[in-house]
């Protein structure tokens, strides 16, 4: 069960999942902390990708917990913290969605990304680093194009520590979900926020577009598409791609 956070505070840092690791490494007690930056001079999404923010702007930290999930098990986490933030955004009066595996939309505009990195001892998960940004304060973003903000969506400047510690005092209900692994309950939450399940969009994978809704996402954490043909379709990360 996760009833508090110890929040270690820095002004800069490379990327706070960097600095979470060498906690991890440093630190025989770990578990339930957050590393909350200022700036990052190297944030990073999934994969190669990077996220950019502009300094005390926006929300950039990573939450070490110590789940005690089985490795196959891991997806429940991203389940869950996305479920975090969509909560905490509702709270603000603003209507988001899961884009799987990891980006967070306000009307099809991204408000947070995702970086999970989990340390797997056996079959078992022995701690994991969950890295968030999400974009606060900020409106201008320099040429990039599909962002918001909370800012944006209504207006109002947020005191960022403050929020912090709303975000992580009120919003624990999914994490502790994951831990109690309630994961029917989690899967229901999970899909009824999930972006594309209502309506067709275009895709695009190693053979071309075409046209599909959102079926599901699998216990692997796949995501399951339904083409126009009624032909299921089933993607890891970075095998497809949302075009519109």
């Amino acid at each position: 069960m996760i009833e508090n956070f110890e929040i270690i505070h820095y002004k800069e840092v490379t990327s706070t999942n960097d600095i979470a690791k060498k906690i991890i490494d440093e630190n025989k007690n770990f578990c339930n902390k957050v590393i909350f930056a200022e700036y990052q001079t190297q944030g990073r999404g999934y994969a190669t990708n990077t996220w950019i923010s502009d300094a005390r702007q926006n929300f950039l930290m990573s939450i070490i917990i110590c789940p005690e999930l089985a490795a196959h098990q891991q997806f429940y986490i991203s389940k869950a913290i996305s479920l975090e933030i969509i909560e905490y955004l509702k709270n603000k009066n603003i209507s988001a969605k899961i884009k799987w595996p990891n980006d967070i939309l306000v009307n099809q505009n991204k408000i947070a990304g995702i970086l999970i990195e989990n340390s797997i001892l056996g079959n078992n998960i022995q701690s994991s680093i969950i890295g968030i940004g999400m974009n606060i304060n900020q409106v201008e973003f320099h040429g990039v194009s599909n962002v918001t903000s909370l800012h944006k969506e209504n207006g109002t400047e947020y005191d960022l520590i403050k929020e912090l510690n709303i975000f992580l005092s009120f919003r624990t209900k999914f994490l502790n979900l994951c831990i109690n692994k309630n994961f029917e309950e989690l899967d229901e939450l999970y899909f009824s926020n999930l972006f594309g399940t209502h309506n067709f969009h275009k895709y695009r994978d190693k053979t071309g577009t075409f046209q599909a809704i959102v079926s599901g996402v699998d216990e692997f954490g796949r995501l399951v598409l339904t083409d126009k043909k009624q032909q299921k379709r089933t993607y890891g990360f970075k095998e497809v791609e949302l075009i519109q």
